[in-house]
């Protein structure tokens, strides 16, 4: 049987959990061989010791009880080197910075859906004004045209008219 294929949330759910409890990380922690669990899953799993330290996800054993601070990352930011210098925050920070983000991107669409009104609104009134002033512009020439033929038709006949 084909296995399925995971959906990015289940990715990020697996990245974002810990194995030994299986729960999401509170404040996580990294060990020596680059694992994250949270640090009272892990400082309870190591209790007692004092030397080889066993990593119990990948059983790799370090000599000291070294604990790095971490915070939350995706996948590809942890193992490609082109995301290497990508900075990386808590979940909930992130989810924070995003809804700020969405919340700045609806009043940023909302101020142009009003300006767009506002130029549609101009638009069409300047359209009228154009469409006007070229009506009285047509009509100015149609009466110049008309007092013009009836200037010329009246200087013809003049000029036909025998002395």
């Amino acid at each position: 049987m084909i296995p399925l294929a995971r959906t990015p949330v289940e990715m990020l759910q697996d990245e974002s959990c810990c194995s030994i409890c299986l729960g999401i990380f509170q404040d996580p922690v990294s060990i020596h061989c680059g694992h994250s669990f949270c640090r009272s899953c892990i400082t309870e799993a190591w209790e007692g010791l004092t030397t080889n330290f066993s990593c119990p996800q990948c059983r790799e054993t370090g000599d000291q009880k070294t604990l790095h601070e971490e915070r939350l990352i995706c996948v590809v930011c942890d193992k490609s080197k082109v995301h290497s210098d990508h900075s990386v925050v808590p979940v909930e920070e992130a989810a924070q910075e995003c809804k700020e983000i969405v919340r700045t991107y609806r009043k940023m669409h909302e101020l142009l859906e009003k300006q767009e009104s506002s130029l549609l609104a101009q638009l069409e009134q300047l359209d009228t004004e154009i469409r006007k002033a070229h009506e009285e512009i047509l009509q100015r020439l149609l009466e110049e045209t008309t007092r013009l033929g009836t200037l010329i038709g009246e200087m013809e006949r003049t000029y036909q008219q025998p002395d």
